[in-house]
């Protein structure tokens, strides 16, 4: 059922791509890629997050992102960083997701990430709705104007503490 459920929520993904590309809105080289909230709605928290992404990638998904990662808990959580850092070679390109409003915390984050996982690019979540994100200030509720500055320094803080290799 969850298998079949993948591959039919990849091929309607896939076929709005090409869609898309059809009528001009898109380039002539779509890809797909997938966020981890279809695979954990899905699979649930049975599934390691690793197998979700190739299952998706199995059915059509270029590539994929981890989950929102919380920068302070990677930081601390050793058993944490080791379950939502784990990949393969065929988890590729992966994009670590990572959230957070303190520019120290997300940079040693981006760093262990950097250091833990064969990943291809880290991002700063910026379009978390969620009321948590609020509350705590992280998400979509940096993109107000007033918190630019913070976004600023987490960027720099973040590129400042990588080799550079990851985007």
């Amino acid at each position: 059922m969850c298998i079949q459920n993948t591959a039919n929520t990849c091929a309607h993904w896939r076929t709005l791509a090409h869609e898309l590309v059809s009528t001009n809105f898109l380039p002539p080289t779509p890809h797909l890629v997938l966020s981890p909230l279809p695979a954990a709605e899905l699979f649930g928290p049975a599934l390691v997050p690793a197998d979700a992404r190739r299952l998706c990638r199995r059915h059509g998904a270029d590539t994929c992102y981890t989950e929102m990662l919380f920068s302070q808990r990677l930081i601390e959580d050793a058993a944490y960083r080791m379950r939502k850092l784990r990949t393969c070679a065929d988890d590729r390109p992966l994009i670590v997701q990572l959230q957070g409003n303190e520019p120290n915390a997300v940079a040693a984050a981006a760093a262990l990430v950097e250091a833990h996982c064969a990943c291809d690019a880290v991002d700063l979540n910026l379009g978390c709705p969620l009321p948590q994100a609020h509350a705590e200030r992280f998400g979509a509720y940096l993109l107000d104007r007033a918190h630019w500055p913070t976004v600023r320094a987490m960027i720099s803080a973040m590129v400042h503490a990588t080799s550079g290799r990851l985007p």
